[in-house]
């Protein structure tokens, strides 16, 4: 995790929301954590990139996702709190999950065959409230899959995610 400038956070939302750290930085935007002032609750925001934000293609897949990912109720699902843009820029707040990704989780090598067992569970009921809710999450990876501190595995990023 990387400290931030808040001038990183459109300044619309700077007024609700603190950055603390960067939690990562991906193909179509960059995740941070903040804090909710207004509920004082921790929260992870997404920011679509100012290169893509300009694109209605791109914004049209990030608002998808989001929309997506707010029909489903699950333990499993990581849950959206809010969407919108801000200052033109497209974002998605999300549950803060403390931990790490299962790709993380594995770079120390095979996991005990009950955690194993335990995540596999976490990934397919969260698959199955997906299906249920005829979403096809369609790019299920390990950097995907976060395992909180609780243990419990949670999906992420439906990016791609198609809804029938």
């Amino acid at each position: 995790m990387s400290t931030v400038k808040e001038q990183e956070l459109p300044a619309a939302l700077a007024e609700e929301f603190h950055l603390q750290a960067t939690l990562g930085r991906g193909g179509f935007g960059v995740v941070y954590r903040a804090e909710q002032r207004s509920l004082a609750r921790p929260v992870a925001i997404k920011l679509l990139t100012w290169e893509l934000s300009v694109s209605p293609e791109f914004v049209a897949r990030f608002v998808d996702e989001a929309r997506l990912a707010a029909r489903i109720d699950h333990p499993n699902v990581v849950k959206v709190y809010t969407s919108g843009t801000a200052d033109g820029q497209a974002y998605i707040v999300y549950e803060l999950v403390e931990g790490q990704s299962l790709s993380s989780l594995l770079e120390s090598g095979p996991l005990p065959d009950t955690r194993a067992a335990a995540i596999a569970a976490d990934v397919a009921a969260g698959l199955e409230a997906l299906h249920q809710a005829r979403v096809v999450h369609r790019d299920l990876k390990p950097e995907n899959v976060l395992v909180g501190r609780d243990g419990r595995a949670r999906l992420i990023d439906l990016g791609i995610a198609r809804d029938l």
